[in-house]
């Protein structure tokens, strides 16, 4: 009847409408990644300026990032917003209006020179960052960990990334993801105890964590999830389905993208 097909043309005009509203919100994240200087922290960054989900990149840090390749026409990006912040006075509205923080915020006991240099950045700092996203509405919070994280290790690395991994959990934010990544694969940045390891094992690409972490955070946007963690074999799975997002949002970015995909791709062969 025509009150039938109206009813149906009703409920399809507003089912059109809503995958509309839900794919202009994935189309417009705004995304925070904080420890954006460090290995892993920078391409994140430009992972994210690649993608035409995301509508901004704040980093926040005690220096501006410098994107590596193959990120570097990216470093003009109209999108990247580089705030300066003291991690010892950290503000709530560095993280407001953000749908996402991914924090790659690490140190080790050499780098810092003492354990208790070492906990106040993995833990201490992470811990208050962590804290603010909750109190400022951040949905999604992503915490980069380690393989072997234990809050009871005898280990301090171990116990300490364990520790900040079970802090950030009692926050409950509505959606958590934790990266587990092993021994990483630096490149030219390798320490000497990663160049060491590697003659009898292979490390991780930290492009491919990177890509991990950007894939979860876009799926997270458009199916919220909870509590989620990734090891190895869960981080190389994410990042080879890159390549099925949406394409990147310029010619430059697709040649990033291509370059970066095809990393993941051999690494997991």
């Amino acid at each position: 009847t025509v009150h039938t097909r109206s009813l149906c043309f009703r409920a399809a005009f507003q089912s059109a409408t809503e995958a509309q509203a839900a794919q202009a919100a994935r189309m417009a994240l705004r995304v925070c990644v904080v420890g954006g200087t460090g290995a892993i922290g920078k391409h994140v960054v430009g992972e994210l300026l690649l993608r035409e989900e995301v509508a901004s990149v704040t980093t926040a840090g005690r220096r501006d990032v410098e994107l590596p390749e193959p990120y570097k026409d990216l470093q003009s990006s109209s999108k990247l917003h580089q705030v300066i912040i003291d991690f010892e006075n950290l503000q709530e509205e560095t993280f407001r209006n953000h749908d996402a923080v991914l924090c790659a915020l690490g140190t080790t006991r050499r780098d810092a020179g003492s354990a208790e240099a070492f906990r106040r950045i993995d833990f201490t700092f992470v811990h208050n960052i962590a804290k603010l996203c909750k109190s400022a509405g951040v949905p999604h919070f992503s915490l980069v960990s380690s393989a072997g994280a234990n809050a009871n290790s005898f280990f301090l690395y171990m116990k300490t990334k364990g520790e900040i991994e079970e802090a950030v959990k009692e926050l409950q934010f509505p959606s958590l993801s934790i990266f587990r990544p092993g021994l990483l694969d630096r490149g030219e940045n390798r320490r000497t105890v990663e160049k060491i390891a590697m003659f009898f094992t292979k490390g991780m690409r930290v492009q491919t964590v990177a890509q991990a972490m950007v894939v979860d955070v876009l799926r997270k946007a458009a199916a919220p999830g909870v509590t989620a963690a990734f090891d190895n074999n869960g981080i190389r799975q994410l990042a080879g389905t890159l390549e099925t997002l949406s394409p990147p949002a310029s010619a430059t970015a697709s040649t990033a993208a291509t370059t970066t995909t095809q990393a993941a791709t051999t690494e997991q062969q």
